[in-house]
């Protein structure tokens, strides 16, 4: 969801990345990137030690994202910088669902073997040989129609950095190493119609970082 806020005027990278490396909590008009607020379904999630984002999201899960980058009303307190506002979706009176299967392999990639015209060090990039999948699915229907629904949503990153060596002591081997991280997403959200003007939802989302 992350990538969504940097198409908003007046945002830019702030510099700041997350720990597998993507940019994150960016700058707008020219405040830092903890001075923004973060708003999922209307609960404030901005991290209160950081100022950063505090709760990440299962993009499939995800039904409308709000960047305020001026003039917010006085119901978006504590940010000088961006209000971001992240609506997540409802199950409907319809049954359906969706999956999603996102992989990348450097076989795939074009191999650049040039090298710089200035200090003549190579330009190519670091390669990765290891599968780096994506995948998520979503359902979401009636568990009593025109009165209550649910939605449950499930994403899984991993990555996988190339091989490196530790920097032994001087008489021990080095010992060739990788860092896999993976990401599971769960999302399951559940609404009910309890008035003519008035529903009550529950939802439990959880990102944890493997």
């Amino acid at each position: 969801v992350q990538g969504l806020y940097t198409i908003a005027p007046t945002v830019a990278r702030s510099g700041l990345r997350d720990a597998s490396g993507r940019d994150r909590d960016p700058s707008v008009a020219g405040s830092s990137g903890p001075e923004n607020s973060y708003i999922l379904d209307g609960i404030n999630t901005t991290d209160p030690t950081t100022g950063t984002f505090g709760s990440n999201m299962n993009f499939e899960a995800i039904q409308e994202v709000v960047v305020r980058t001026s003039t917010a009303g006085v119901e978006y307190g504590r940010g000088t910088g961006a209000i971001v506002d992240v609506i997540t979706r409802s199950g409907t009176n319809r049954l359906g669902g969706s999956f999603k299967y996102i992989a990348a392999n450097d076989n795939w990639n074009s191999q650049n073997t040039s090298a710089s015209e200035v200090s003549g060090e190579s330009l190519a990039r670091t390669k990765f040989d290891q599968l780096n999948p994506t995948y998520s699915g979503t359902i979401g229907g009636p568990i009593a129609r025109d009165r209550m629904w649910f939605f449950l949503a499930y994403e899984q990153a991993r990555t996988t950095s190339p091989e490196q060596q530790t920097n032994a002591a001087p008489g021990f081997a080095n010992q060739t190493y990788q860092q896999t991280t993976t990401s599971p997403f769960w999302t399951l959200r559940l609404t009910t119609q309890v008035a003519r003007n008035q529903s009550l939802w529950f939802k439990y989302s959880t990102a944890p970082t493997d």
